[in-house]
């Protein structure tokens, strides 16, 4: 099977497409749940630190400074789990013995 065969290439391009057409209620679903966790840390539990006097202010910044850390890096290792190619299985596997004897 030659990889420039253009109907080679048409089928995978309408498996990619297919792949993404599965896959884009899922990153929807999670993008709307991780939305949902930002909309109500950042507003109903920080906006009270963050508007209240003293010191619960200073406090209130430093959570929502680790909160948007936190929240960036997994939105980042998502998108790359996401777009990252899984890669494939070798044509040649080793076929490892392993005994399981009792003693």
């Amino acid at each position: 099977m030659n990889r420039r065969d253009p109907t080679n290439q048409r089928k995978i391009r309408h498996y990619l497409s297919l792949k993404w057409i599965a896959m884009s209620p899922l990153i929807f679903v999670v993008l709307g749940l991780v939305g949902w966790a930002y909309y109500v840390y950042v507003r109903v539990i920080l906006y009270d630190l963050v508007t209240s006097e003293g010191s619960m202010r200073i406090v209130g910044i430093l959570l929502g400074l680790i909160w948007h850390l936190v929240i960036g890096l997994l939105l980042v290792s998502y998108f790359r789990a996401i777009f990252t190619d899984p890669g494939s299985v070798p044509i040649e596997v080793p076929i490892l013995m392993i005994s399981f004897t009792a003693n």
